[in-house]
């Protein structure tokens, strides 16, 4: 890495981790999902682990707390738990730590993952459009699960980077299979991250590797790290009936949470696109073109290796996965239930910038391209300013409690 593209990207880490501490203690309105964080995470830091059991009795029998999805997010009040141990309070302050230290760390793991599996400029590229992610620096307000359940996403995204890269790091698979179980655990949808991980290394091992013994273990091991999640929550609840009882709940919404819903949460499957597209269009666009070329443009792809070319494309599986499940679900048009493809899609955006500009660097006189490379230099300045000025007007303005696509477009005049 030269030293003009290291300092560019220590000044973007830097804008974004400024951006983020600026705005921690932002006038927020607590969700019912956070305050019932709070809550068992305040009853654990008081009774110990045991005190699991009693949540999930709480829980099964009282209708009026169907409005959330606790506890079945067990390993996010856990973690909660642990921040009120480490900041010394059950107040909202611990919660507010954990998310900001969720989002600096997701911002630091784009760049590391750009450097590390691509190129500096990639890690440049993608950095600076994590910098100023509405998503990430929203996140850091309040305690929402979504940020750490995001960092959770490109935890496992690196393990199977890394994994793709020396499949016979026999050791890494422990923590593949045990960051993907504690992301169910933290949210249900966590089953997605860890299913299209294993299931875009399973397709490496078959068809690059030729290893079906490996395919098989690696089978074996997601089924079986499944059923240490269905274990995990029969423990923690007491029993059986319980724990799958509990589950089964976290998915049914009473009248409030139902009307919390309706508010915030439904439209049509062009909202969340339209949203994105509204919040940054230089990232939208630049995703757009990362996984058209990733994906159809085999010319493009000759400027990758093969492993580059995989870690690609999970990468674009993870974004457009989560983008998709949640644009055409009923109720779920909320921009931060896809966090865990919000790295994965600076990735692909910054490969797509990346590769444009190679085929330009192949066509143009060095010169010419020294101009292009400033005039794209200062269009990112201007689309990171003028993405903090649509979060100020939609956060400090509008003052919106969620961050339903209806809601942000609905701020925005649209």
């Amino acid at each position: 890495m030269n030293r003009l593209t290291l300092t560019a990207l220590a000044i973007v880490i830097l804008a974004g981790i400024v951006l983020r501490t600026s705005h921690i203690r932002d006038e927020h309105r607590l969700t019912p999902n956070e305050r019932a964080y709070l809550y068992d995470a305040g009853r654990l830091y008081d009774e110990g682990i045991g005190g699991t059991q009693a949540l999930f009795t709480e829980y099964r029998h009282d209708p009026g707390l169907w409005a959330v999805a606790q506890p079945a997010r067990i390993g996010y009040i856990f973690l909660l738990d642990a921040a009120m141990h480490v900041m010394r309070t059950k107040n909202l302050e611990a919660g507010m730590a954990l998310s900001y230290l969720a989002s600096v760390l997701t911002l630091l793991l784009v760049a590391w993952l750009g450097y590390r599996f691509f190129n500096a400029e990639v890690s440049l590229i993608a950095a600076a459009l994590c910098a100023t992610a509405f998503t990430e620096i929203w996140l850091v307000r309040g305690t929402p699960e979504d940020g750490v359940f995001g960092l959770f996403g490109l935890v496992e995204l690196w393990l199977t980077f890394e994994l793709m890269r020396t499949p016979r790091r026999y050791w890494l698979y422990a923590p593949f299979h045990l960051v993907g179980v504690w992301a169910i655990l933290v949210k249900q949808s966590g089953v997605f991250i860890y299913g299209f991980c294993a299931l875009w290394l399973l397709g490496w091992l078959l068809f690059r590797e030729k290893s079906r013994k490996m395919a098989v273990v690696l089978a074996a091991s997601f089924a079986g790290g499944l059923a240490l999640v269905a274990l995990a929550y029969i423990v923690l609840a007491g029993d059986a009936i319980t724990a799958w009882r509990v589950y089964l709940l976290s998915f049914i919404s009473n009248d409030e949470g139902w009307s919390y819903n309706k508010e915030c949460c439904f439209g049509p499957w062009t909202q969340i696109p339209r949203a994105l597209f509204l919040l940054s269009p230089l990232t939208f666009f630049l995703s757009i073109v990362g996984i058209g070329v990733v994906s159809f443009r085999k010319s493009a792809t000759s400027l990758l290796t093969p492993l580059q070319r995989s870690c690609a494309g999970v990468s674009v599986l993870l974004a457009i996965g989560f983008v998709s499940m949640f644009a055409f679900f009923p109720g779920m048009e909320v921009l931060r239930f896809i966090t865990p493809g919000q790295g994965a899609a600076c990735l692909v955006a910054a490969l797509g910038l990346w590769m444009l500009l190679s085929f330009a660097r192949t066509r143009l006189e060095p010169s010419e391209f020294a101009a292009l490379a400033v005039l794209v230099a200062l269009g990112f300045a201007i689309s990171m300013v003028r993405d903090y000025g649509v979060f100020t007007r939609i956060v400090t303005q509008a003052r919106i409690p969620e961050l339903g696509a209806a809601q942000i477009r609905m701020a925005l005049g649209q």
